[in-house]
């Protein structure tokens, strides 16, 4: 299996769908050390932290195309 790199300024999204966010800071923390912004449908920036398990780097090429139709701007 291919390990995956996080890194600040990547998109990623939850592996169960949701928000597209970007990493923000990565810590030296164990219980979620990756944390993330976005955007809610009120156009309010959110903020979390999360488990590498839980992500999915986002690595083929955005388009505006991408959003059409999704619900929320979440990725589906």
């Amino acid at each position: 299996m291919k390990k995956v790199e996080f890194d600040v300024g990547k998109l990623v999204v939850l592996i169960s769908g949701g928000p597209l966010m970007t990493i923000e800071k990565i810590t030296n923390y164990d219980d979620k050390p990756i944390q993330c912004v976005w955007f809610d449908k009120d156009d309010n920036l959110k903020r979390a932290q999360f488990l590498p398990d839980v992500l999915t780097v986002i690595t083929e090429p955005i388009t505006i195309s991408h959003f059409t139709g999704c619900a929320n701007g979440n990725v589906t």
